[in-house]
């Protein structure tokens, strides 16, 4: 299914973010959660979805038909864990984002000896998932983060995720994209942009 080096994708995006701050013609948006706790960069077509627009994308999503049993699965999601999700224009690509307080700071070794469990938890959940390459950590800020990536099919569509489990002091984000095989590339660089642009205050 994907190939390791797709994940690189992700990272070249972290990499070229200190470049894409000072252009003027940015095609990404700057979400701030009401708090001011959170804020990160997305691509300016992909649709977010949180606790302060969910009523106002819900009553516009209630007009789209193909959108409205999606809105009201998001919606238990967004107010149940206060997750963050974010739609590719098409949507047929997704990326949650969820903000969890583990109480303990996050070590490299710490998250990769959690690998194994959360491969258990994403095959009982995923029918027929393969896992092509190992649990790696990868370095996002000077933050360590777990990468797991994966593969599966749906009604004979090939699907790609991933999961990168990434330390901010004692909160541990997840972000998980969904996409096609086909969208992958372009996907892990809005993942990449996410997560490279992520700020806790």
């Amino acid at each position: 299914m994907m190939k390791k080096w797709l994940i690189w994708f992700m990272a070249a995006a972290m990499a070229f973010l200190p470049l894409m701050a000072e252009a003027e013609d940015v095609p990404y948006l700057s979400y701030s959660s009401q708090d001011g706790s959170i804020s990160f960069l997305y691509p300016d077509t992909w649709t977010l979805l949180s606790q302060e627009n969910l009523d106002t994308v819900l009553d516009i999503a209630q007009n789209m038909e193909e959108l409205s049993g999606l809105m009201d699965t998001a919606r238990a999601q967004i107010e149940q864990y206060g997750m963050i999700l974010l739609m590719s224009e098409d949507y047929l690509s997704n990326i949650n984002l969820i903000l969890q307080n583990v109480g303990a700071e996050m070590t490299s070794d710490l998250l990769l000896a959690a690998a194994p469990s959360i491969q258990t938890s994403i095959s009982s959940s995923v029918s027929g998932v393969s896992f092509d390459s190992d649990p790696e950590i990868m370095d996002i800020n000077g933050r360590p983060a777990l990468v797991i990536q994966y593969g599966y099919t749906v009604a004979g569509v090939e699907l790609f995720g991933v999961q990168v489990y990434m330390a901010v002091g004692t909160q541990l984000c997840l972000c998980t994209l969904t996409t096609s095989v086909q969208d992958a590339s372009d996907e892990l660089e809005a993942m990449g942009v996410i997560l490279g642009s992520f700020q806790l205050v």
